[in-house]
């Protein structure tokens, strides 16, 4: 059996490390959670309102639930926020069952959210994240109250070629050397906290993901055209992973109640490259779904 998985305990301290030194930068008091589910073991960062209406943070892949801290301040003022570190991912859960199908995520998601107590949440979703929390909705719409995502991974448009090659790559051969360029690349040359930054390269030089696990895809139409709660779409000018402009079309004509903003001048982790634009976008679409 194939699991994603630290190539030994050095390795995973090490990040560890990393991973409290990039959560120094959550700006509101928060606290770890840990939800046994049927697939593995997942950590949560707790954090803002307690009264408030929950709400899911979904990282890119590699960056963790630590993506988050420069929503953490603006989205828990109204909102219980739970950040999530993705089963099969970088991050602070541990994956002890394979997870290589949609089905599967799914049923993992579902299980976290039982695990907190949550019957129905709104979801946050960054492009890895974002295709996640897409296929949640689309499998288990029960649980989704509204639905943002920031530059879905794949989801509304299949990945462009040398995109999906790099991604592929990445995910199979370690290579810490890459991580500033890429993510200089997602963020017009610029590179975020070296905090995080150095969390990323930890991670690439000591995890190893699971060969056949879960690769994100453009939804089928017949998919999207159920996501039937409130969904925002924000994809920025400059992706390269896909097209923008083809992707948000394809939102506005197949799912019902998408809003959607292609955002000027920015690449593929907006939320980062570009805190004060996401978080007002966010707070103007969540403030009358509590």
């Amino acid at each position: 059996m194939t699991l994603s998985h630290w190539v030994d305990a050095a390795h995973r301290a090490a990040y560890e490390r990393a991973y409290e030194a990039a959560l120094g930068l959550w700006p509101i008091p928060h606290a770890s959670a840990w939800v046994d589910t049927p697939l593995g073991t997942t950590h949560v960062v707790v954090s803002g309102n307690p009264t408030g209406a929950p709400l899911v943070l979904l990282p890119a892949a590699s960056l963790s639930a630590t993506q988050w801290y420069a929503q953490a301040a603006a989205l828990g003022v109204a909102h219980r926020l739970f950040a999530v570190d993705i089963l099969g991912d970088i991050g602070r859960s541990t994956q002890t069952t394979p997870l290589h199908s949609r089905a599967d995520a799914a049923a993992w998601l579902r299980a976290v959210l039982d695990g907190l107590g949550i019957a129905t949440a709104s979801l946050v979703g960054a492009s890895f994240g974002g295709f996640l929390a897409a296929n949640l909705t689309t499998l288990a719409p029960e649980r989704v109250h509204a639905l943002a995502l920031l530059a879905p991974a794949a989801t509304l448009q299949p990945f462009a070629t040398a995109a999906r090659l790099f991604i592929r790559l990445g995910s199979l051969v370690p290579l810490p050397s890459t991580v500033r360029p890429g993510l200089r690349g997602m963020m017009g040359g610029r590179l975020p906290d070296a905090r995080l930054v150095e969390q990323m390269e930890r991670g690439v030089a000591g995890f190893r993901y699971d060969r056949a696990g879960l690769f994100p895809g453009a939804l089928p139409d017949g998919d999207l055209r159920r996501i039937a709660c409130p969904t925002l779409v924000l994809v920025g000018a400059d992706e390269r992973i896909y097209d923008a402009a083809r992707a948000v079309a394809r939102a506005r004509a197949l799912i019902p109640q998408g809003t959607t903003a292609v955002l000027p001048g920015l690449g593929h982790l907006l939320s980062l490259q570009d805190p004060a634009t996401v978080n007002a976008h966010l707070g103007d679409f969540l403030v009358d779904r509590h």
